[in-house]
């Protein structure tokens, strides 16, 4: 077995890594929102803040440039990736797939030690899972069945999103609570 040692500057896909380095850090502008304050207040600036001046600029800016666009960017990277190693080839000439799982075990192994022992909104532990059960599968699939299995899960987030908003009124109190609460300790009600 060959020893491990750093891939080559020549090897490298600049692009991709400037790209990668660029979703990291609007992924960390929105991650120092989300730890600054509870969640709440991530989605409703009104929670712990006065949102005027500065406070509602950076929480503007954040939302237009970076809240979910940068996790989007970070994800097609990552599909990406899958597709450029899968055309590597092992010392014995076969497919990396053996490499390939090794690699997303170890990602599951540190998401699920982050995700535990340190931060609830660890994103590793979904890469290593999608990475093992779905991506290394369907990179084989045409465009056309991408295409439509694509819609589908968007049409599902959708439908899940819409039913979530439509159900707030048959929410009971207790499953309002804990917005109430917020509300409420936040001087919020009234608004």
């Amino acid at each position: 077995m060959a020893q491990p040692h750093p891939v080559p500057a020549t090897a490298r896909l600049e692009s991709l890594d400037v790209l990668r380095g660029f979703a990291l850090l609007g992924i960390l502008a929105m991650n120092i929102r989300a730890m600054g304050a509870p969640f709440g207040a991530y989605m409703y600036p009104y929670a712990l803040w006065d949102y005027v001046g500065a406070s509602r600029a950076a929480y503007i800016l954040t939302s237009i440039l970076f809240d979910l666009k940068m996790m989007g960017l970070f994800s097609m990277l990552f599909g990406a990736g899958v597709l450029l190693y899968a055309e590597k080839t092992t010392a014995t000439g076969g497919p990396p797939a053996g490499l390939w799982f090794r690699r997303m075990f170890w990602l599951l192994l540190i998401g699920l030690v982050h995700a535990y022992l340190i931060w609830g909104g660890d994103i590793l532990v979904p890469y290593a899972l999608c990475g093992m059960l779905i991506l290394w599968w369907v990179r084989r699939l045409g465009p056309p069945l991408l295409f439509a299995g694509a819609m589908a899960l968007l049409a599902i987030g959708a439908a899940l999103t819409i039913g979530h908003g439509l159900g707030w009124e048959s929410m009971t109190d207790a499953e309002r609570a804990p917005v109430s609460t917020l509300e409420r300790d936040h001087g919020l009600v009234g608004r």
